[in-house]
Order: C-alpha cells, then sequence, then structure tokens
C-alpha cells in the first residue's frame, strides 16, 4: 500500500512508509465527502494481512476494521498477531495530536511491540525482562511529539522476570506508566521459593533507575536472596519472613 500513500492529499499517509508487507494486504473500504475538505472525508473499511514488518519489527498477519475520519483514525476487532503470541483491542490515533489512545490485551513480546510504536517506550520498559512474554491488560494515552502527556494503566501477569540482579519466578501486577516513571499496587512475586508482595516505584533518569520497593516476604531462602544481590557465597541459611523496604539505584 505504500505507493497508494500519493493519492491522499497533504501527506496524510506518509505513515504507510513505515510498512513493508510480503504480499499485498487485502483492504475493502467506502469512501465519502469532499476530496477538497480532508476532514470531511469518512473512509470506512476492512484490512485482512499476511505477514509485514513495522519500522523492521516482523507482524505475521493482521485483521482490524477501520474508520479514517479528518484526521482521526480509530482501529476496533483488531487481531494483530505475531510467532509467539497476539495483541488484540481497539485504537484510536489523532494525526494532528501524534497521540494514541486505546485498550489492548497482548500476549506478544512487548519489547518487539515497543520497537514498533517508536517512542521511548523501549527505553521505560527495558529494565524488565521476562523470558516468555507477558500477558498484558492495558489502556491509556502514548503520545509521540510529547511524551510527558504519556499515560498507561493496566495489570501484567507473567513468569520469569529479571530485573536488576533479582528474579521472580511468576509475578502479577497492577501497573502506571508515564515518562521516566513506572509505580506497581497489588504486586505479588514468587521469588527464591518464596513470595513477595506489596508496591513499587521506579524513576529512570541519567543516573539510572531509582526504586522504592514496600513488601511482605514470606518464607524467601535467605540463601538464595542474598547470593542473587551480593553475586557471592553468603554464609546466612534459613527462611525469611517479615516487611522490607529496598531502596536505591540499578
Amino acid at each position: 500500500p505504500a505507493p497508494c500513500r500519493s493519492i491522499f492529499p497533504n501527506n496524510r499517509a506518509d505513515f504507510l512508509r513505515r510498512f513493508q508487507f510480503q504480499t499485498p494486504p487485502q483492504v475493502t473500504f467506502l469512501w465519502s465527502g469532499n476530496w477538497r475538505d480532508t476532514e470531511a472525508s469518512i473512509i470506512k473499511g476492512h484490512v485482512c494481512s499476511g505477514p509485514f514488518t513495522v519500522d523492521g519489527v516482523p507482524m505475521k498477519a493482521l485483521d482490524a476494521d477501520a474508520q479514517l475520519t479528518g484526521h482521526l483514525l480509530s482501529v476496533t476487532n483488531l487481531v494483530l498477531t505475531r510467532e509467539e503470541g497476539d495483541v488484540k483491542g481497539n485504537l484510536a490515533y489523532d494525526g494532528q495530536a501524534q497521540q494514541m489512545q486505546g485498550a489492548i490485551v497482548s500476549t506478544a513480546n512487548p519489547y518487539e511491540l515497543a520497537k514498533a510504536l517508536g517512542t521511548n517506550a523501549v527505553a521505560a520498559i527495558a529494565p524488565y525482562q521476562f523470558i516468555q512474554p507477558p500477558k498484558l491488560i492495558l489502556s491509556g494515552i502514548l503520545h509521540f511529539r510529547d511524551d510527558s502527556k504519556t499515560r498507561v494503566f493496566g495489570r501484567i501477569e507473567g513468569s520469569h522476570l529479571y530485573y536488576w540482579r533479582m528474579h521472580a519466578d511468576s509475578v502479577s501486577t497492577d501497573i502506571a506508566i508515564r515518562q521516566g516513571y513506572v509505580g506497581l499496587t497489588n504486586f505479588v512475586a514468587r521469588i527464591y521459593a518464596g513470595e513477595l508482595s506489596g508496591t513499587g516505584e521506579f524513576f529512570v533518569n541519567s543516573e539510572g533507575t531509582h526504586y522504592n520497593v514496600n513488601g511482605r516476604i514470606e518464607k524467601a531462602d535467605l540463601q538464595l536472596f542474598t547470593e542473587s544481590i551480593t553475586r557471592t557465597k553468603p554464609k546466612s541459611r534459613g527462611l525469611a519472613s517479615g516487611w522490607a523496604n529496598l531502596n536505591g539505584v540499578a
């Protein structure tokens, strides 16, 4: 579809340059309005595609309903498929404000999806590495021109999370994201043969990631925990339970 962008006035379809399809997608649409008044135009349609890339990030398939009204693009009944999972939901993109809002449920690799968004999302989630893609339930606004206006809320459920020197076998939490900030509430994780529950805040700047975690530890293996943090063989043994506050820079 990239060559088709020339038929749209005022460079309204330049975003198509980001897409590369192995075979042309199937697109059906109904167009109504005034060609000279793009804000009065309404395009409704359906898109179905096989393998393609977005800024080099591979996707397996796409199926969605879409409507373009002036500078507002809405996508409903979205199913975006990758090898490891998919993304389902509804999105709305404002071309003038350069912001996108919506709600999705994803089992795809969040790091690859962040690359496709073309924002600072990659830097925001890079410290938190899942061996297997987690389940994400997210809603909010991504602002591509001004990151300070980005607000994302939702829930994460996953396994084998690595952060700094810490590892969790499983984790579930509510999450809030804005520029340079990640907040966790209702956090529950299986760590070092025990359980950690509580809240956490992470502030990212040029010095690194400042973290403040408050939680309840239940029967965590003290030797495994100490060895993970200090990278040395500790002499301590036993199970640790109690309240903990972790505050520092990673």
